[in-house]
């Protein structure tokens, strides 16, 4: 049986009700409704759940009139203006984060000492003066914490005693981070020392090539490219060499960064080979690779054995002659040329 009440004159009574009704289990509940006169029926209830259409049969198996109270409102406008607050404060109830528990960092411990001084400690924040000025610095620091703080008066002894003890706390964290220093500085200098034996005991070409100082990779090329036309493809060969061992590690756009590279010394390479006459050269086909991967294969015979390159293009150069040696010791061959161009340069 439907009851005509008036309208309710606090609109914020619709969130205390959607308060009381999640938190209390309720068997009589408030629904409000409206009957158009073509006969559409609109109702929401306490907990924010609504309906609109025109089925009695809905309407009663939504809203029970047994298990509630249903309140009539004639005005169309104001039935919209409480539904509305009602879905939106029920909405706010069940979307509101439960607030956090306090924890030793938000605790604020307050000493009032006899001469009016006020000592407050919140973590390694440590601040005494006389009141107001106590009372700015803890509104202060609860307008700078994401947590309420939790203000406990305590005896000048224990405020003396954590203090001590967030003292010891900052310097085992300060031991621990010169330890990771110290232990980092070790192994860089393992490192350096690991780089310098390369240096010393290897050739300077293998020591380039095995190392990772580009200052010293550039010196060493810049040398070799000043020897003459032979020393500018045996650079152009380590520079081709390198990219190519790096695109095969990299991953994602590293790699194809690499492989770019790559393209563009093989056409630098193809350029200084053709003007050169004492080592052969050529271009030829991977069957294997022709259907998806770089089908190209630049061919350059070498002192000490061939050196191949993949390719996706074919830059400007001869057919090559001769077939692959079936060995994969291109990385080898080119530092050893290096080295022999680069001891020919020194001994000369």
């Amino acid at each position: 049986m439907a009851h005509q009440r008036s309208w309710p004159l606090n609109p914020m009574s619709a969130s205390r009700a959607v308060s009381e009704c999640t938190q209390n289990t309720i068997v009589t509940m408030k629904v409000y409704t409206h009957r158009s006169s073509d006969g559409c029926l609109r109702g929401v209830s306490e907990n924010g759940v609504s309906y609109t259409g025109r089925s009695k049969t809905d309407f009663d198996r939504l809203f029970p009139e047994n298990k509630t109270e249903q309140i009539e409102i004639d005005d169309l406008g104001k039935f919209r203006r409480w539904r509305d607050q009602i879905i939106s404060a029920s909405r706010a109830a069940t979307t509101a984060q439960p607030t956090r528990p306090g924890n030793p960092r938000t605790l604020v411990f307050r000493h009032l000492k006899r001469d009016g001084v006020v000592e407050l400690l919140c973590g390694n924040r440590f601040y005494f003066a006389k009141e107001p000025k106590a009372g700015d610095k803890l509104r202060l620091w609860q307008s700078q914490s994401a947590m309420r703080l939790k203000v406990l008066n305590v005896d000048g002894d224990e405020i003396r005693r954590r203090r001590i003890l967030h003292h010891k706390m900052t310097e085992a964290t300060h031991r621990k981070l010169q330890r990771q220093q110290e232990s980092q500085r070790a192994n860089e200098s393992k490192e350096r020392a690991r780089q310098r034996l390369i240096w010393e005991n290897a050739h300077p070409v293998q020591a380039v090539f095995e190392g990772a100082d580009s200052a010293r990779t550039r010196r060493v090329l810049r040398n070799l490219e000043q020897i003459g036309l032979l020393g500018r493809v045996a650079a152009q060969l380590f520079r081709t060499q390198k990219s190519s061992g790096r695109a095969k590690v990299y991953r994602g756009d590293y790699a194809h960064y690499a492989y770019h590279r790559k393209g563009e010394f093989l056409k630098q390479l193809c350029e200084l080979l053709s003007q050169q006459k004492q080592l052969a050269w050529g271009w030829g086909t991977d069957v294997e690779m022709a259907e998806n991967g770089p089908c190209h294969v630049l061919y350059v015979d070498l002192p000490k054995g061939q050196a191949s390159f993949h390719s996706f293009e074919r830059w400007d150069g001869p057919d090559y002659t001769g077939d692959w040696d079936g060995t994969h010791e291109s990385e080898s061959n080119i530092i050893d040329f290096g080295e022999k161009i680069y001891s020919t340069a020194l001994v000369s």
